[in-house]
């Protein structure tokens, strides 16, 4: 059951990964081209300050979930609405926190990016606009999240948010199209919000019947918030500096180009996330009964050997195809040059560096390890900050993205400590990290030194990624059958069970 469910939240996760790509490739390309990079840049900015709202919640849904999964397994019924009855109790607060917060934005922010573009009002407003739509997950859905998660019922939510992405797409499009004030623009794209709401409240209460939220609420379910807090605010300290420091130390456009070259990482990396989000649930099942460790040990080799495997796919295809990938994306804006061979490279190296610990930390958010691997996240934000501030001086983007090489360098001791948890040798781990740099190397050789791909447009684009995924995928998988022999039949076994 637990594979079963983990291919569905598979499954619908790349489809919904996709559909948020494809999302959002659409909407920077249509402001940057409707409203220039400034205004592209400010929304990326806003969006990104907007998140900092989380930092009043973080921690909460990590600890939920870890607390949700052995009364899930004893269908414990009692206790699971007693951890939802503080679940809906603590995100009340939050959400009154909060909408202090957006308020209190929707007044200062515009002083630190207003020009002679962009006035305070329209600042004022798209602030409204933006924190309105976190405001609603808080009164709503935020409730709910844990205990789909920690069912394994992610396809859930991945459906839900198709729906959003889509009707959010639609909405921006004819706004746009209809001239519309980009302000206005993203007030109306709210109701794409609305419509997820509705839909994944009504799903949850007819789905889950028996919950009651007037139960005795057990805060004793948030014990573990405050060690899952520092690991999330390490991690928004890593990822969401660089806007940050670009808007306060460089301007608007290196703000855009950042965000045009980091959406296409964030789709890749949210792909590859996929496989996390499908088994961490799994696998946190699986520490709550101790006498299925072998069981545990089993399904992890397979999944890590699968999921190495994919890493080497999809960045060895990455580095080859992104280059002609922004040419074609930002051919006619005149404006800006987007065009970076150097500030690629330096993506990818991010992108493996955060992707290839993925399992280790499925591990360890598993088994709830929050506490004994918090001083690492803390290091790991500090070196960020300290090295990035220094060089986006100097080097503007390419300086935020060598911070977060260095601290991401150092994370990666998480990779050797994940597998103290269920005993098992770090060898062969070592050995595939390896086996998956040099297949990335034989897959990129050709394309570094003979052949040189080109793009006239979008479908020519298509046309050469196919066929440099069918190069990558062939060669990744040869490499890794023959190495990985045992595990590739185990993982074909468990699917073809499935089904």
């Amino acid at each position: 059951m637990r594979t079963k469910k983990a291919i569905y939240n598979a499954l619908t996760a790349i489809l919904m990964q996709l559909v948020s790509f494809g999302a959002g490739l659409i909407i920077p390309r249509l402001i940057i081209a409707s409203y220039g990079s400034d205004v592209n840049g400010l929304v990326v900015s806003v969006v990104n300050f907007i998140e900092y709202l989380y930092l009043i919640e973080v921690g909460i849904s990590g600890a939920l979930t870890f607390s949700l999964y052995k009364p899930l397994v004893e269908n414990d019924r009692i206790g699971i609405n007693r951890i939802l009855a503080a679940s809906r109790r603590t995100y009340n607060q939050i959400g009154l926190y909060a909408s202090g917060l957006v308020v209190a934005m929707m007044f200062v922010y515009p002083f630190f990016v207003i020009n002679e573009r962009i006035t305070y009002w329209e600042v004022f407003a798209l602030v409204a606009a933006v924190g309105s739509a976190s405001l609603l997950n808080y009164f709503t859905i935020a409730k709910y999240m844990a205990l789909l998660i920690a069912s394994q019922s992610n396809y859930v939510i991945s459906l839900f948010r198709i729906v959003y992405l889509t009707a959010n797409v639609l909405i921006i499009v004819t706004m746009v199209q209809l001239q519309f004030h980009f302000a206005i623009v993203y007030g109306a794209a709210l109701l794409a919000q609305v419509l997820q709401a509705v839909g994944l409240v009504t799903y949850v209460r007819r789905k889950y019947a028996y919950i009651r939220f007037d139960a005795e609420p057990d805060m004793g379910a948030l014990s573990n918030r405050n060690n899952v807090l520092v690991h999330e605010l390490a991690n928004m300290a890593v990822f969401s500096s660089p806007v940050i420091l670009l808007t306060l130390f460089a301007t608007l456009t290196d703000v855009s180009i950042y965000a045009v070259y980091s959406l296409v990482f964030t789709g890749i990396s949210r792909l590859i996330m996929v496989f996390n989000n499908g088994f961490t649930a799994g696998f946190g099942q699986l520490f709550t009964q101790k006498d299925k460790r072998q069981n545990l040990q089993t399904s992890y080799s397979q999944y890590e050997a699968l999921f190495y495997m994919l890493l080497t796919f999809v960045y060895s295809s990455a580095w080859v195809l992104g280059i002609p990938f922004i040419q074609v994306y930002t051919h006619g804006i005149s404006t800006t040059n987007y065009v970076d061979p150097v500030i690629w490279m330096l993506f990818v190296a991010v992108g493996v560096l955060d992707n290839w610990r993925f399992p280790q930390a499925s591990l360890i958010n598993a088994a709830g390890h929050f506490k004994q691997t918090r001083h690492r996240a803390i290091i790991e934000a500090c070196v960020m900050l300290v090295a990035a501030t220094a060089l986006v001086f100097p080097l503007g983007v390419k300086g935020v993205l060598i911070g977060l090489i260095l601290a991401l360098g150092y994370r990666s001791i998480d990779i050797y400590y994940a597998h103290k948890l269920i005993d098992m040798p770090f060898a062969p781990t070592l050995g595939r990290i390896v086996r998956m740099l040099a297949t990335g190397a034989i897959i990129v050789l050709p394309f570094e030194t003979v052949i040189h791909i080109q793009a006239d447009g979008m479908w020519s684009w298509i046309l050469n990624a196919a066929l440099v995924a069918l190069w990558a995928g062939t060669v990744s998988l040869l490499v890794n059958f023959v190495a990985e022999r045992q595990a590739i039949v185990g993982v074909i076994a468990r699917v073809r069970s499935v089904f």
